[in-house]
């Protein structure tokens, strides 16, 4: 079983992403079947990790949304896991050193080689430094681009 990660849509938000100032931004993986994740090394360090010092697991993320965002944060991740959607939100998480950060984390979906879904995989945006005009920038480049690339895979599914 081959997994398609991105493509054209990846190199897309990676220029977004690269673009301008510097965007504390990074990749997550997670897959469907074994629940399994994967993060990057920005993402660990979002978490007040240093690389490769946890493995990412649910329940360890889940640990570190703000108890206002965790609830609303949780059901989309059960419902994401329950359709096999892609899922994004808003909200924040503190990390391991008590600083709160906001994100905004954007999803499309893995799919094997037979075009069934197996996963997401996106970003995290670290939002925090940002004010409000850089955020909505930030945001109305991105967001764009993953819903196309979303129409292109439904198309492609029928």
């Amino acid at each position: 079983m081959t997994e398609h990660y991105g493509g054209e849509a990846a190199a897309s938000v990676e220029k977004v992403v690269g673009a301008g100032n510097a965007l504390h931004a990074g990749w997550f993986r997670f897959h469907f079947a074994d629940q399994h994740w994967e993060w990057s090394d920005e993402v660990a360090r979002m978490h007040g990790y240093t690389p490769g010092e946890v493995t990412p697991t649910t329940e360890l993320l889940l640990s570190h949304k703000h108890p206002d965002d965790r609830d609303r944060v949780e059901a989309a991740l059960v419902t994401s896991v329950h359709d096999h959607a892609p899922f994004s939100s808003r909200h924040r998480i503190i990390d391991t050193h008590g600083i709160e950060h906001h994100v905004a984390v954007v999803s499309d979906s893995i799919t094997d080689d037979t075009g069934a879904v197996v996963g997401t995989e996106g970003y995290y945006i670290d939002l925090t430094d940002r004010d409000a005009a850089q955020t909505h920038a930030i945001l109305d480049d991105l967001l764009p681009q993953i819903l196309q690339h979303r129409v292109v895979i439904e198309q492609a599914k029928g």
